[in-house]
């Protein structure tokens, strides 16, 4: 089927863009004759092998070690609802990320790996006046700037 001129367009930006990838077997666009000239042609057995090689290094991640979490992240998380109703701010989800995102820029991140019982005692830690400082700035902001 023939491609129209924006796609071939396209096509060809990318490969002057991005050359190492215009031969790239795992590349969802399709090598150009030029690309395929200067390149010698991946073997199936090559592409095979480099799979199974993918898929070796995904198991040797063991899952028994969580990534860390923003334990402040939780503890805003708690609060951010009752902050929300006090000042009357807008409940909807596109207003609740973006306070919570004010108020977590203002706060310094704490990170913290363990289990989950672990990272909510520690959020229980976090100086709850700070929180409620952070999300009442981050509640009046959104409240006279809001995204909708």
């Amino acid at each position: 089927m023939a491609k129209n001129k924006k796609e071939l367009d396209k096509d060809m930006m990318f490969e002057k863009i991005m050359p190492a990838l215009a031969g790239n077997p795992f590349s969802s666009l399709a090598p150009t004759p030029a690309a395929t000239q200067s390149q010698p042609e991946a073997q199936p057995s090559e592409i095979s092998a480099l799979r199974s090689r993918i898929g070796a290094v995904r198991s040797i991640v063991p899952n028994e070690h969580p990534m860390p979490h923003n334990v402040t992240e939780l503890a805003v998380d708690a609060v951010i609802d009752s902050v929300i109703r006090k000042f009357n701010c807008c409940p909807c989800n596109r207003c609740r990320k973006d306070i919570a995102a004010f108020a977590l820029n203002m706060l310094p991140p704490q990170y913290s790996s363990g289990t989950q019982e672990e990272i909510e005692a520690l959020a229980q830690q976090i100086d709850h006046k700070e929180v409620y400082n952070a999300l009442i700035k981050a509640v009046l902001y959104v409240r006279s700037h809001p995204n909708h």
